[in-house]
């Protein structure tokens, strides 16, 4: 098969290929997120220790 042909062939879903790698990235980084959002938290408590859940509101 020719790289002529492979092209000829994939090019009409090549915006089908783009889109679903932008919606994979936009999941990526969702779970990225959330991933260092917990450790930070994480970090803060050990760093505050239980002074947050001492005090009564």
């Amino acid at each position: 098969m020719d790289i002529n042909e492979i092209a000829a062939f994939l090019a009409p879903l090549l915006p089908y290929f783009v889109k679903g790698g932008i919606e994979m990235g936009k999941a990526a980084a969702g779970k990225l997120g959330e991933k260092i959002t917990e450790e930070s938290w994480d970090g803060l408590k050990k760093l505050g220790g239980n002074k947050a859940s001492d005090r009564s509101i």
